[in-house]
């Protein structure tokens, strides 16, 4: 298998066996260790030694580079003191997995792949972080876990984004009011489910998405509050929203649902797009509900039920967000009621107020 012209990136430290095991540090890691790619590493000496006589065995060697540091030397640790003051006054959510170390080691990968950029040292097009810490045969990410075929594959289907862009996957929806400064207290009362920051690609012309998020640590941490990376998107997805090409679902769906829709179609209904509805996020439901139904539209296995449900939602989005589609969307509608007796099976469940709510459009089946 050919590599993709892309520098996948990743970073494991050991700390002590409090904190995590070392041989589970090691283990975990194994899978993403399996890839065969250009790969830099970010590690401290303890794990060094090891991993790189597991990628050497592999035959991984030659497209491996080792960047071996303490990690009071990456740049996160210069808020060290700054954070342990601030969770010593305010961490709501304190979960021993997430202590001090394990912060700055997350919150850094903004910092090592934008090193990675600037270095590039094998000459990619494209950048990627993945977490070292994907589980037993990468089941954090992958539902049944994934194959390192299928890992480049994603990679590959990545390489056509433009070289201006990060691509992520969208865990949940959260309330934009928590973007203000006034909310963002309260915003970290609870973890929110927003993004799947364990996986990202990006171009070389993306770095400025990056310093973005890197920014959005320094203010909060600045400000008092804090708890992993994934919640500092929520600013960096409004302000690049067209520069972000997003997938959607859990956790364990970035391998399937990276790029295209290939299930957890409940998820994705019940937690994303009609909470986007439900909170007037229009542009957004709409987006949703383009991306899965390009994908269903390949299914040979078709989920009517979904499929009933996301299209009709697509017209409300559409409704308000670009009105001038709606109509057209209304009528593809109709046209799939008269055409699949599955699909009309599905509308008849809700007819009274799916007729309701073409009509405004004036639209009827």
């Amino acid at each position: 298998m050919s590599f993709p012209s892309c520098t996948l990136v990743t970073a494991n430290f050991y700390f002590d066996e409090a904190t995590r095991p070392f041989d589970d540090c090691y283990r975990n890691m194994r899978k993403v260790l399996d890839i065969p790619c250009f790969m830099v590493i970010y590690l401290n000496e303890p794990l060094y030694l090891l991993v790189k006589r597991y990628r050497d065995e592999k035959g991984l060697g030659h497209c491996t580079h080792y960047n071996v540091m303490d990690v009071h030397d990456i740049q996160t640790y210069a808020y060290k003191d700054a954070i342990e003051a601030n969770r010593a006054m305010y961490w709501p959510t304190a979960d021993p997995r997430a202590g001090v170390w394990s912060h700055l080691i997350t919150c850094n990968k903004f910092s090592f792949v934008l090193q990675a950029m600037d270095q590039n040292v094998f000459g990619t097009r494209k950048f990627a972080w993945v977490d070292a810490n994907v589980g037993p045969e990468g089941r954090k990410i992958a539902r049944d876990g994934f194959s390192s075929e299928t890992f480049v594959r994603m990679m590959m289907d990545c390489m056509d984004d433009d070289d201006n862009t990060l691509r992520l996957q969208i865990l949940g929806v959260v309330d934009k009011k928590y973007k203000e400064d006034a909310w963002r207290r309260e915003y970290y009362e609870r973890y929110r489910w927003l993004v799947c920051g364990c996986f990202f690609v990006l171009g070389q012309g993306a770095k400025d998405i990056l310093q973005a998020l890197w920014a959005e640590f320094i203010k909060d941490t600045t400000a008092g509050v804090g708890h992993g990376e994934e919640m500092l998107y929520l600013r960096v997805l409004d302000d690049y929203y067209d520069r972000i090409v997003k997938g959607y679902g859990d956790y364990c769906d970035i391998v399937q649902n990276f790029v295209q829709c290939k299930g957890s179609l409940g998820y994705i209904y019940n937690q994303i797009i009609s909470r986007y509805r439900d909170m007037g996020y229009h542009r957004e439901c709409y987006d949703c509900c383009r991306w899965v139904l390009r994908s269903l539209d390949s299914y040979k296995v078709v989920d009517y039920e979904h499929y009933c449900k996301i299209l009709f939602q697509l017209y409300v989005s559409s409704y308000y967000h670009k009105h001038e589609e709606a109509k057209g969307w209304a009528e593809t509608f109709v046209q799939y009621v008269h055409q699949h007796p599955l699909f009309r099976a599905e509308y008849e469940k809700n007819q009274g107020f799916i007729d309701s709510q073409l009509a405004f459009i004036g639209v009827r089946i």
